[in-house]
């Protein structure tokens, strides 16, 4: 079986991505950043799990400052933004 990779090309119509406006987008974007590091073993498959299950918790949460999850890629400020 050979390995498929997709590779980025362009992006047109730059959207800025915010948790009250794209929250479906940033979940995803977010898991996908958590996946990346438990891949490249920087984080175990018991932080992994414990990060996704607090991002998820997150979206079912009115918006608010989160707290911090060891190698979870989340908002590091009160407004939301990277």
């Amino acid at each position: 079986m050979t390995d498929k990779k997709a590779r980025f090309l362009q992006a047109e119509n730059e959207v800025e991505i915010e948790r009250s406006t794209s929250p479906a987008f940033l979940l995803l974007y977010q898991k996908a950043i958590l996946l990346a590091l438990k891949d490249q073993g920087t984080i175990n498959d018991l932080q992994c799990q414990l990060c996704l299950d607090r991002l998820i918790a997150q979206t079912r949460k009115p918006a608010h400052s989160p707290k911090s999850c060891a190698g979870a890629m989340i908002p590091a400020k009160e407004d939301g933004k990277w």
